[in-house]
């Protein structure tokens, strides 16, 4: 089996920052304290709660994303002088300088010995040569039979659905396997988000390669085999 990521977008939103919120977890009744960026919770959730063995988190934004927001992934009190370069990055025009994200990266990398973090800039994703660029580096990050969790709440809306469809080739091309994809909904009023598992994503996908298969060569095994993993995952959650 090959490893298994994370992998989130962090954005840009309005107000210059995240809003701290509460998340609710499906199947628990404990809510997480409160985080700003939904990857640090999901992250906890996926191997505190699930105990699902991640070994790397990828994190795509642009060079204009507030990246200062992931460093929730470690303790608060630890603040070094990279976040603050980090900070005044956002504050300006031209963005973050890659060599600063180089130099974050590698600070969140020796608070996660066990895990590999990579921190990727990505493009706005606005024409297909774009979405070109942004397949080639997923797929750059991720090896054969990888397990991937989708984080897709936060960036440019269009960016989630793109990385979304970047997988789905992947999953054809190189045997990826998308375990789990959650979008944190915030609810209308409160500082209260539900967690969203939108796993019949990867579900739909699975049902329309077998049909394909089918119809053109007849073979009934793909449907068959959709049909017994759609059974299982009325006990397990994860996408196969």
């Amino acid at each position: 089996m090959g490893k298994t990521h994370l992998l989130s977008l962090v954005g840009k939103p309005s107000t210059g920052k995240y809003e701290e919120l509460y998340y609710q977890f499906p199947a628990t009744p404990i809510r997480t304290s409160k985080q700003g960026f939904f990857g640090v919770p999901l992250f906890r959730w996926l191997t505190e709660n699930k105990k699902v063995p991640i070994d790397s988190i990828i994190i795509l934004g642009t060079n204009q994303s507030i990246w200062s927001a992931i460093s929730q992934f470690v303790p608060r009190h630890k603040s070094p002088d990279i976040i603050e370069l980090i900070k005044l990055g956002e504050e300006d025009n031209n963005g973050i300088e890659w060599e600063d994200l180089t130099e974050f990266e590698e600070w969140l990398q020796r608070e996660f010995s066990n895990v590999a973090i990579s921190l990727r800039f990505i493009s706005k994703g606005q024409n297909e040569e774009e979405h070109i660029e942004i397949l080639k580096m997923i797929n750059g990050l991720l090896g054969e039979g990888d397990h991937v969790y989708l984080d897709m709440t936060h960036g440019y809306r269009h960016l989630p659905v793109l990385i979304f469809g970047a997988l789905s080739y992947l999953v054809q091309a190189r045997g990826i396997k998308i375990k789990g994809i959650y979008y944190g909904q915030k609810e209308d009023l409160g500082d209260s988000a539900k967690v969203i598992e939108l796993n019949a994503l990867g579900s739909f996908l699975g049902w329309a390669q077998a049909f394909s298969t089918y119809k053109h060569s007849g073979n009934l095994n793909p449907i068959v085999k959709e049909m017994k993993e759609s059974s299982a995952g009325s006990n397990d959650p994860s996408l196969q």
